[in-house]
Order: structure tokens, then sequence, then C-alpha cells
């Protein structure tokens, strides 16, 4: 079964991306910045119940990290979330 990812709105609702993203069932996830308001609270958890009816059905979801490039050898874990 393939597995199914979530993607910060922001890229899922691209118009050329849009049509790729569903074909690929990735689950919509609101973006966090600019503020967390009741309505988009909302919206995470109904995006994180679509993912976790996705694992009891037997699928994989991929969580991709968000972060930043690394531009040296050590690793900075800063606010990345």
């Amino acid at each position: 079964m393939q597995p199914r990812g979530m993607a910060v709105e922001d890229f899922y609702y691209m118009p050329v991306l849009h049509y790729l993203m569903q074909m690929m069932r990735v689950i919509p996830m609101p973006n966090m910045y600019g503020g967390i308001g009741s309505y988009k609270k909302y919206r995470v958890r109904k995006a994180l119940q679509h993912a976790t009816d996705c694992l009891n059905e037997g699928s994989n979801v991929l969580i991709y990290p968000s972060g930043h490039l690394m531009r040296s050898t050590r690793e900075e874990v800063r606010a990345a979330s």
C-alpha cells in the first residue's frame, strides 16, 4: 500500500502541486505560523484524526520534519517543529 504523506497547506493548495498532492493522497496540515486560532486548532485536530484513521486502516503515514539547511558538521536543534 502506498504511504500517505502530510504537507503544509501552503504547498498542498499550490495550483500545480495540488493536483499531484491529491493523486498521492497527501493529508493537508494547517500552517501554524501567523497565530493559532480556534478554527486552526480544529483543522489541526481534523488532520490528525484523518492520519489516525489511515493508520487504523493499516496505511502508513509519512511526516516530514520541518527544518533548516545544515551549514556545519554540528546539528543545531532550534525552534523547528
